[in-house]
């Protein structure tokens, strides 16, 4: 074989070997592909001419002829050498290829195998081809790349991201983290890409670099300026120590240095040394990154909030936005992170106030001059028919109080127009007067009807005489009723006496009163006390006299004031009564006699006064009574 120099033993020993016609070749460089494809074509065998054509090898225990000149490169081949041992030389672990002796387990041009080469980025470890990836890259199919950016090997090889998602720190997910911003489909370091400086689509002139997210001719903030980017060459696996020393596999850079472990005070994740107090992408721990936005500090991601501002809202992992507040205004979070204010509430010196003119009731603002359920002071709630005003509860509208209750004035028919001001029974109240219904005429306070109405026939106030009647708006004479009677439809009566018709028609008397000579009088053994018949012998409100009330637990006896009842009268309750003769009190106290009995010797019996007859119960006038008329049961045809 030909002896060469040190500096070019390795390259002249991977371009000289001779290729059969049957060889196998797996991901040839393109040149030695060609070359093969040229030789193989002609089925016989070749000499390879890459550095100048070398000698051939002798045959055992000959020599090799000389070199010719040299090829592409320019150098000459040396002759041959003297071939005096052959294949015979080959150890255990190799294998004879075209007369040479060949390691199938590590050669990467006979790997596994005579004249299976393997590929530029590859090398042969135990016959096997396989990548070698370096400065943090891993293997994935014939391709090294980095698992914590690249979509399609998310993490791992194989692991694709979904369609919307970018790879970042070696997760699939909607937005980048660890500081980093998404582009398109990818995460990147705005702060030093050149293409996307200080944000997307933001590239750097030709000749500039981006330092700190700035387009400059130099790399700032301890970066160091490689190709078109700035570097942090204390951590870079592409560039550790310098530009273009790429980390061997397996190893990080680590204060510049590669290694296989990380620095005193640094962590190793994944190949980066990362100092887990500040590394928002491993924060407080590997893989553990903070959200878009956020910073790493003390080993817990936050925001840099400027001076007098707190940071509130953030929530790991879920990424739940961070922001800065002044805990002393912020009415979401007064006084502290999530305290919010009420709806009307607003944040003072920290505490949550309501406006002016507003009180606070229970963690609600309202206006105790208006509201309904707090008028004048905190929980006073006004009834549901008022409202409030002036913090008092006051009837709405055109209501008015009446006896405690909200009433409409004018169209209430108790009280029309004004309180207790009611109405007569065939009245409505509008618009607060009292209006007749039926075709009725309202004629002192009364509906009547003009048409037949003696005490207003045909208009108010036309009064017929005693012997007439009101017929068609007119008064005309009744000849029904004997001499003297007076006609009060439908019957004939002497309003002289009658306490139903007493002086005229329809005139009634109290209840107790008579009537005499046409005028309601209390009877002879009774006296009127305002408007009530009262015996003033034992009436303890008016005794011996109206108003003169006895004292408590006094009784009236004789018109006397006392403990006891005089001249043979009987205590009945609060009053003296003469037991056998007193209606209420017949037989003894409480013994009242039915209505229209009296009490004669402790018995209850009918008694007609004169001028009157017995006719079944009653006592009857059978000179005016219609249903008696002229003796009991002789009814008179009804007058129309």
């Amino acid at each position: 074989m030909i002896h060469e120099d040190a500096s070019m033993k390795t390259h002249t020993h991977l371009k000289r070997r001779r290729v059969l016609g049957a060889a196998r070749v797996r991901h040839a460089p393109p040149a030695l592909a060609a070359a093969l494809a040229a030789v193989l074509g002609c089925g016989g065998s070749a000499t390879i001419d890459l550095a100048g054509r070398a000698g051939s090898g002798g045959a055992p225990g000959q020599a090799g002829s000389g070199g010719s000149s040299g090829g592409a490169s320019g150098r000459a081949g040396g002759g041959g050498s003297a071939g005096a041992s052959g294949c015979a030389a080959c150890g255990d672990a190799e294998i004879c290829c075209d007369g040479e002796c060949a390691d199938s387990s590590r050669d990467p041009l006979h790997c596994g195998g005579c004249s299976s080469v393997c590929a530029p980025a590859e090398t042969c470890t135990a016959g096997q081809c396989a990548l070698v990836c370096a400065g943090g890259t891993t293997g994935c199919g014939d391709e090294c790349v980095h698992t914590d950016a690249d979509p399609a090997n998310c993490g791992g090889c194989g692991n694709l991201c979904a369609e919307g998602e970018v790879c970042s720190l070696g997760t699939c997910s909607p937005e980048c983290a660890g500081g980093m911003s998404k582009c398109g489909d990818v995460c990147l370091d705005t702060g030093i890409d050149p293409t996307h400086c200080g944000g997307c689509d933001s590239p750097c002139p030709q000749d500039q670099v981006c330092s700190a997210g700035q387009c400059g001719v130099e790399c700032l903030g301890g970066t160091t300026k490689c190709g078109s980017e700035c570097v942090w060459t204390k951590h870079d696996a592409q560039n550790c120590g310098g530009c273009g020393v790429v980390c061997g596999p397996g190893q990080v850079c680590s204060a510049g240095q590669s290694s296989a472990d990380c620095a005193w005070g640094m962590t190793k994740c994944g190949n980066k040394c990362v100092d887990v107090q500040s590394d928002p992408g491993n924060c407080s721990g590997c893989g553990a990154a903070c959200c878009p936005g956020q910073v790493c500090s003390g080993g817990t991601c936050g925001l840099q909030c400027p001076g007098g501002t707190t940071m509130c809202g953030c929530k790991q992992p879920e990424c739940k936005p961070c922001y800065c507040v002044d805990l002393s205004t912020d009415p979401t979070n007064c006084g502290g992170c999530g305290k919010a204010c009420g709806p009307e509430q607003y944040c003072s010196k920290g505490l949550c106030v309501c406006p002016p003119k507003k009180t606070d009731c229970g963690g609600k603002c309202v206006e105790l001059e208006a509201d309904p359920a707090n008028c004048g002071g905190c929980g006073e709630a006004c009834p549901p028919d008022r409202l409030c005003a002036g913090g008092e509860c006051v009837c709405a509208g055109a209501l008015g109080e009446c006896g405690g209750k909200c009433v409409d004035l004018k169209s209430d028919p108790a009280h029309c127009g004004g309180c207790d001001k009611a109405c007569g029974p065939d009245q409505i109240c509008s618009a607060g007067l009292c209006a007749c219904i039926g075709g009725k005429t309202n004629c002192g306070g009364k509906c009547v009807d003009l048409g037949s109405n003696k005490q207003h026939c045909g208009k108010c106030g036309h009064k017929c005489a005693c012997n007439e009647i009101c017929a068609g708006d007119q008064c005309s004479y009744f000849f029904g009723c004997p001499g003297g009677a007076c006609v009060c439809p439908p019957i004939c009566t002497d309003p002289k006496t009658n306490s139903m018709h007493c002086g005229d028609c329809w005139v009634a008397c109290a209840p107790g009163q008579i009537c005499f000579n046409g005028l309601c009088v209390c009877p002879l053994n009774k006296t009127d006390c305002g408007g009530k018949c009262v015996e003033l012998e034992t009436d303890p409100a008016n005794c011996g006299g109206c108003g003169k009330a006895c004292a408590p637990g006094e009784i009236c006896s004789a018109g006397l004031c006392g403990a006891e009842c005089l001249c043979g009268l009987t205590k009945c309750g609060s009053e003296c009564v003469a037991l056998g003769a007193d209606s209420d009190h017949c037989a003894g106290c409480n013994d009242a006699c039915p209505q229209g009995q009296i009490c004669l010797q402790g018995n209850c019996a009918l008694s007609c006064p004169g001028g009157t007859t017995k006719c079944g119960s009653k006592c009857v006038d059978v000179q005016n009574d219609p249903a008696n008329c002229g003796g009991c049961a002789n009814a008179c045809p009804q007058v129309r």
